[in-house]
């Protein structure tokens, strides 16, 4: 999302780290921090629930 909307390359170990601090000073239109957020949010889930899957697997 931020690469699309403003240019800049933001690799996946850097994008896992950027706080929401480090992305609203980073960003200027409210609505793009808004969509960079929830990106980040969603990508934060899906990493938490696939750590958990495979722990689960790793048990068994």
């Amino acid at each position: 999302m931020a690469n699309r909307n403003t240019g800049r390359k933001v690799n996946v170990n850097d994008a896992k780290r950027l706080s929401e601090e480090k992305i609203s000073g980073q960003l200027t239109d409210e609505h793009l921090k808004m969509a960079v957020q929830s990106d980040k949010a969603v990508i934060d889930f899906f990493h938490e629930q696939i750590d958990r899957i495979e722990k689960a697997g790793r048990k068994k």
